[in-house]
């Protein structure tokens, strides 16, 4: 269980947290009794299948950035954590092309020294494509989700299966900007002893794998 009233009176000893929701993120080997939980006892608002592609950089666990669909930037920063309950903050939600204010915060929570060029603004496309150039430290990851979302309270549950470079796997997560609604949640579905791992962190250590199977093959 989660230690709730540990939580809370830790989170009220801090600053005044910024506009942005908890987060806590599972990656079950296999699927937890929190499955079924939330089919029988939460109400399903949405259910989608979506493409992201990730621009995956030493710092992802930090600073998320992501093409939503293909199509739309956003960058998450990983503002503060709770015990271990992460907070994460929305710092840039928009469409292309990217003004030259966005494309230099995209180069700076890329931890990018020179910068973007202004080509790499102008779509999608140009993004990635600038995005392959750049450091072997660095890379494009398209996540292919299939996502069920449920509600209650205050509180937003989600299910999704997950695919990328031939891996697949389960994700369930939990979002809420009130941290007792995230606790309660965490207690009910009984996550809390599970690792809280965002996308960035998964996405991390998920190239880290590649890479050290990568190494093991033989050079023909």
């Amino acid at each position: 269980m989660t230690d709730t009233a540990f939580v809370i009176r830790r989170s009220r000893r801090r600053t005044a947290q910024p506009e942005g929701r908890f987060e806590y993120r599972v990656w079950p080997r296999i699927s937890p009794p929190a499955v079924s939980h939330l089919h029988r006892f939460w109400p399903l608002t949405h259910a989608e299948r979506r493409s992201d592609i990730y621009l995956v950089h030493p710092g992802s666990d930090r600073a998320l950035v992501k093409l939503r669909g293909g199509g739309r930037l956003e960058m998450k920063r990983h503002d503060c954590d709770v015990g271990r309950i992460q907070h994460w903050v929305m710092a840039v939600s928009t469409g292309f092309p990217l003004s030259v204010q966005r494309l230099e915060e995209l180069a700076g929570a890329l931890s990018l020294r020179d910068g973007l060029p202004a080509t790499a603004g102008l779509s999608p496309a140009h993004l990635v494509a600038q995005w392959d150039a750049l450091s072997g430290t660095i890379g494009a990851q398209t996540v292919q989700k299939s996502r069920l979302l449920f509600q209650r309270d205050e509180c937003r549950a989600e299910i999704c299966r997950v695919s990328m470079a031939g891996w697949r796997g389960l994700t369930i997560a939990l979002e809420a900007e009130d941290l007792g609604a995230m606790t309660a949640a965490l207690d009910e579905l009984q996550l809390g002893t599970l690792p809280n791992r965002s996308y960035g962190e998964a996405l991390l250590r998920f190239s880290s794998m590649q890479d050290r199977r990568r190494t093991l093959l033989p050079i023909s």
